[in-house]
């Protein structure tokens, strides 16, 4: 068997994964701080071949921290991060990060982001109200208000892009070894959401020449499957 066939299939699982990073990216064009990613590959080499056969192989991808379009909503519990700044919710898991700021307000007067997670205080405990003590804002230093009371400020932390990997949606969880995140005390911009930071156009293009290279490494793997019953059924046996 032609050693080139296992090129061209390495090539075509690098691009399969490359599709499907680019239509999660456009499946949330219309997330509120959703971040985009890239599939990131690197190169091996086969011992067999003595080093000489290199393989496209996947080595999960890299989330785009690039900043939003910014939005003014007028809702209480919208608010806009700061540039590096993520929410830090409570999940089933443990604890995840989001820029998905438009949180709401449970029935039991948690504070939950996208999903339904907690959100969490300084203090690391979710943020929590009485719902019926009135409306609840934030204030810009981070601080979640109900009527003329502190209840508590938001947990913020500053977290760099490689150090994150997606949990699904606009959630992310650290990279295995990753440092504990720094808390931020950046201003947050209340009554604002962050758009998602997905091209539509850009991603369709990405995703139109995904799609015509993965076409053009299984026309390969063809090939190299029609070379090699050419020569089992054409060459004679010794």
């Amino acid at each position: 068997m032609s050693d080139g066939i296992y090129v061209a299939l390495s090539g075509a699982v690098a691009q399969q994964t490359a599709l499907e990073t680019t239509a999660n990216n456009l499946a949330n064009v219309g997330t509120p701080g959703f971040q985009k990613s890239r599939a990131v590959f690197r190169e091996a080499m086969s011992r067999a071949t003595n080093g000489q056969l290199k393989f496209a192989a996947p080595q999960g991808d890299n989330v785009n921290d690039e900043a939003g379009a910014r939005r003014s909503t007028g809702r209480p519990l919208d608010i806009a991060l700061g540039q590096g700044s993520y929410i830090s919710v409570k999940t089933a898991d443990g604890t995840h990060y989001t820029r998905n700021g438009q949180l709401s307000m449970a029935p039991d007067g948690t504070i939950t982001a996208s999903g339904g997670a907690a959100v969490l205080g300084e203090d690391g405990n979710p943020l929590k109200v009485s719902p019926q003590n009135g409306p609840v804002k934030f204030l810009q230093d981070g601080s979640l208000m109900q009527g003329e009371a502190s209840i508590g400020r938001l947990r913020q932390v500053k977290i760099a892009a490689t150090e994150l990997v997606r949990e699904g949606g606009s959630r992310l969880t650290l990279r295995q070894g990753a440092a504990t995140p720094a808390i931020s005390s950046d201003p947050i911009e209340p009554e604002t959401l962050e758009e998602s930071n997905v091209s539509a156009i850009e991603g369709m293009s990405e995703l139109v020449n995904a799609n015509r290279t993965f076409e053009a490494m299984q026309k390969a793997l063809d090939t190299f499957r029609e070379a090699d019953r050419t020569v089992v059924s054409k060459v004679p046996s010794t």
